[in-house]
């Protein structure tokens, strides 16, 4: 059967027919585009109805965002939010919190309005929010855990109680990204934080009720498909059965494709781990929640939290960034994906982050290429330079995300932000063009979505 849906305009964002006035749908996809007149041919030969719940309104294609977490969001959304821009969130409206001072006022006021208990909060960022060190945060409160969650996920600034209920001083012994003389975990630091933090951010179901919130914050702002390029942030089982709960219907509202964390992977299941993520893929892969046959890396740190790797002149204050892994290091991790035909997708940012990945591109190619798949290096600050004749530039596709396609223009403004100039518009990273080739091409086929009326 045949559906019609007729409305006042339709956008299809195809350039050779940007106007219609009717969309055919058959068995969840597009059929045609056109008008009533102009689709005549099928429905004169099939069954269908036409359906005018749409005709006073203007239509276009599902929306995608190929980079969402909803795990990730999900402990995001059971903290405390202070962050340098405003928010509207399901639980309320956030104000834009831009200094120090404002800063550690709204801390101290969410502190006394919640006095039991570790207290975690979202959103510090100290280009708007200034240094908060451990000293900072214990002369407000020594008597139990406050962590102070960056605004990239990619670090956390604690007390003295906060480093004890994290274990930090034992996983300083070993991890350089973890320092308790200031009181900051980032990168595999954060990661070591996330065993104490995960179990007391997503009991009492607050976790399944945060993915319900992300998945009807797509649907209220016409995204119809989501990737999580990452999806093990949290717990792989937790994830797996939230997502198919909430976004598992036989008609979904919300398409979402999945690429496993490798390293999360790794830590959860061992040498067994290639094995187990296919089994999800067998097991659970359902019409609305699909499996890429793809593995996602990190190379170096966090654009936001300024821990990306950057070449010369570097940081403008001389900071160095972090490395989450090595060329070499990327290469070992990749090898056996590489050679099993997944899609390698590295998250980098630095342009040395970016030379990191591209030499592990050439390790990889170096024995003959096993995968027919193209490695992708999903970028959040800088394209890759132009190099004369190098062969991995034909290998490998980069996808910039977020702030990067406005912000990428020269490193030498980048390094400049970095340290000292005013951070563009958080809106910039909203608007800014994205390519997101495995699942936008579906997904512009799934089924029109209503956004506005005229």
């Amino acid at each position: 059967m045949i559906t019609v849906f007729t409305a006042k305009q339709i956008h299809t964002m195809d350039p050779s027919m940007p106007q219609a006035t009717a969309v055919a749908c058959r068995d969840g996809r597009v059929v045609e585009v056109g008008s009533l007149e102009s689709m005549r041919p099928w429905l004169d030969r099939h069954e269908h109805v036409v359906d005018e719940r749409f005709a006073d309104l203007v239509m276009l294609p599902g929306l995608i965002d190929p980079h969402v977490h909803p795990g990730m969001a999900s402990l995001l959304l059971a903290m405390h939010w202070i962050t340098p821009e405003p928010w509207t969130l399901p639980a309320g409206s956030i104000d834009a919190t831009e200094s120090n001072a404002q800063y550690l006022e709204r801390l101290a006021a969410l502190i006394a309005e919640h006095p039991d208990g570790p207290l975690i909060t979202f959103g510090f960022q100290s280009l708007w929010h200034g240094e908060v060190t451990r000293a900072d945060l214990d002369a407000l409160d020594d008597s139990r855990p406050v962590v102070l969650w960056q605004r990239s996920f990619h670090e956390l600034r604690c007390n003295t109680s906060a480093l004890e209920w994290l274990d930090a001083f034992e996983g300083a012994k070993w991890d350089p990204h973890i320092d308790t003389d200031t009181g900051r975990l980032y990168e595999s630091g954060m990661v070591w934080g996330l065993r104490t933090l995960v179990p007391h951010l997503v009991g009492g179901g607050r976790f399944q009720q945060g993915v319900r919130e992300v998945a009807q914050l797509c649907i209220d702002r016409g995204v119809t498909a989501i990737a999580d390029a990452g999806y093990g942030i949290v717990d792989f089982d937790l994830e797996l059965d939230t997502i198919d709960d909430v976004f598992g219907s036989s008609e979904p509202d919300v398409r979402v494709w999945l690429m496993a964390n490798i390293p999360r992977a790794r830590g959860a299941f061992g040498e067994g781990l290639m094995d187990r993520l296919e089994e999800h893929a067998r097991e659970r892969e359902t019409n609305a929640v699909k499996f890429l046959r793809a593995a996602k890396f990190f190379s170096d740190g966090s654009f936001i939290a300024q821990l990306m790797q950057l070449g010369s002149p570097g940081y403008i204050d001389g900071h160095e960034g972090a490395w989450i892994s090595t060329p070499e290091q990327l290469t070992k991790m990749a090898r056996p994906w590489w050679n099993a035909d997944y899609q390698i997708n590295i998250h980098t940012n630095g342009d040395a982050g970016v030379d990191s990945c591209l030499d592990a591109v050439d390790a990889l190619l170096a024995n003959g290429r096993a995968s027919t798949t193209e490695p992708c290096c999903t970028t959040s600050a800088f394209r890759p330079r132009p190099r004369s004749g190098a062969p991995r530039h034909w290998a490998c596709r980069f996808r910039p995300t977020g702030t990067s396609f406005r912000c990428s223009a020269t490193r030498s403004w980048t390094a400049g932000w970095a340290s000292s100039a005013p951070a563009p518009s958080p809106e910039w990273g909203r608007r800014a063009g994205r390519e997101c080739r495995w699942p936008c091409t579906r997904t512009f086929r799934w089924g029109p979505s209503t956004l506005c009326k005229r």
